[in-house]
């Protein structure tokens, strides 16, 4: 055999191996990383974190009623209060309708609570009631009964339960600005204006209003 024949021989056969050696499974490349969960969300959506609570949570609140001011979990409840200032604290409502009585205001539910308010249907829509309801009560925008309310009230330093307001000593005592009012229990407070009724029931304490009457 010639030498160019052998010299052309050689070049095919080392393309050959070349070209083998370059087939196959590539190893690919690494894809992009899985984004970060962002703080406060969880998979399948976002909740915001410290966000607005819902009307069904579990999150246990605390009322607290001192020198004539209302604060949630901390936040200042100003009374008469704003619908919106309710919201950021107790969530969406889970209902309203209007007082079957009169025409003056609508009933507020947030049934998953146990709390309803009382809205002006007129003028600036102000709310200057707020029940917390220890017993299930009849939520008429639901037309069932609401859950009791769990969370935890405390008036002028002392809190609130059911068995309370069975043993009047025992009250007047604790909660020294308590006055008898035609069978439930009354604080008014001069500065801010607000009065505070705890209402006995059948067992105990019923539910515990926050009112800010008008101004005659």
């Amino acid at each position: 055999m010639r030498p160019t024949v052998v010299a052309v021989s050689a070049v095919l056969l080392m393309g050959v191996l070349i070209g083998c050696g370059g087939k196959g499974n590539p190893t690919p490349a690494p894809g992009p990383a899985a984004p970060e969960t962002p703080a406060g969300s969880t998979p399948g959506g976002n909740t915001p974190a410290g966000g607005t609570p819902s009307t069904d949570n579990k999150n246990k609140l605390k009322v607290e009623i001192a020198n004539g001011k209302v604060s949630i979990n901390g936040m200042t409840v100003a009374m008469p209060a704003e619908l919106a200032s309710l919201e950021k604290v107790l969530g969406k409502p889970s209902g309203t309708i209007d007082d079957p009585i009169g025409d003056s205001k609508q009933y507020v539910y947030w049934n998953g609570l146990g709390v309803r308010a009382d809205q002006d249907k007129k003028g600036k829509r102000e709310i200057r009631d707020i029940d917390f309801y220890l017993d299930p009560s009849w939520d008429l925008s639901a037309k069932a009964m609401s859950k009791p309310f769990a969370g935890v009230l405390v008036l002028d330093g002392q809190v609130i339960t059911k068995a309370l307001a069975d043993n009047r000593a025992e009250l007047s005592q604790k909660v020294k600005t308590c006055q008898d009012a035609f069978g439930s229990w009354r604080i008014d407070y001069d500065d801010p204006r607000l009065q505070v009724t705890i209402n006995p029931g059948d067992k105990g304490t019923s539910s515990v209003t926050v009112s800010c009457p008008s101004v005659p």
